[in-house]
């Protein structure tokens, strides 16, 4: 991992305590789990992996506990936090074709 790369992982995984905090103490406040969900997906513009993983998580208990529309109104706030990653980053590596690619890219797809 090179050294540039060391300081966003960092702060990803410092975040994912307060953020799974925040998740446990939504209880009756609706409003605060979709800011939640937008914060995490502020967080994936900064490092995508750890942010994503608890969205993941978060979005699968909603799911379980049958909240099935406060799950999509998180999951669009999530989309939407997370739109600079996913029109910078994600969108170009996935509609390339695969001469446009670097080995590495030809590798994950």
């Amino acid at each position: 991992m090179p050294f540039a790369a060391v300081i966003p992982h960092d702060i990803g995984m410092v975040a994912c305590p307060w953020f799974l905090r925040a998740f446990l103490s939504w209880r009756g406040r609706d409003r605060r789990l979709i800011a939640l969900h937008a914060l995490l997906g502020l967080a994936v513009n900064v490092y995508p992996l750890h942010p994503l993983y608890l969205a993941i998580l978060f979005l699968g208990v909603l799911a379980l506990q049958r909240r099935i529309r406060l799950a999509f109104l998180a999951g669009l706030a999530f989309t939407a936090g997370a739109a600079p990653f996913l029109v910078v980053f994600a969108l170009p590596v996935l509609t390339a074709r695969p001469a446009e690619l670097s080995g590495a890219d030809q590798g994950i797809i």
